[in-house]
């Protein structure tokens, strides 16, 4: 619908991701797990709607011209290897968050 938040704002669902990765980019310390789970169902459903709709990643300037552009700018790549990075440190609850991320993909 072209009256809905993320269709009238290009570039929207990554900011979104971007934004949901930064809850789960915590140390045990301040890690908090009701805001970790709501960052996981979140971008659960921004995956599937990245992957349905990879044009609403982009700004209108940052818009891949062809297919081949879209393949090497692929959002649901980016977010992929974005969580892998956040889980590299050793930190258990943010390792666990982003394991549980990709099992509900």
């Amino acid at each position: 619908d072209s009256g809905s938040f993320v269709a009238s704002n290009p570039g929207s669902l990554h900011e979104m991701a971007s934004n949901l990765c930064r809850q789960l980019d915590v140390e045990d310390s301040v890690f908090v797990e009701p805001t970790s789970l709501l960052a996981i169902k979140n971008l659960s459903w921004l995956f599937r709607a990245i992957r349905h709709s990879p044009e609403l990643c982009y700004r209108e300037q940052d818009s891949p011209e062809d297919d081949g552009e879209i393949q090497k700018k692929d959002p649901c790549r980016w977010l992929m290897t974005r969580l892998s990075n956040i889980a590299r440190p050793k930190d258990r609850r943010r390792r666990e968050s982003v394991f549980k991320c990709f099992a509900a993909f």
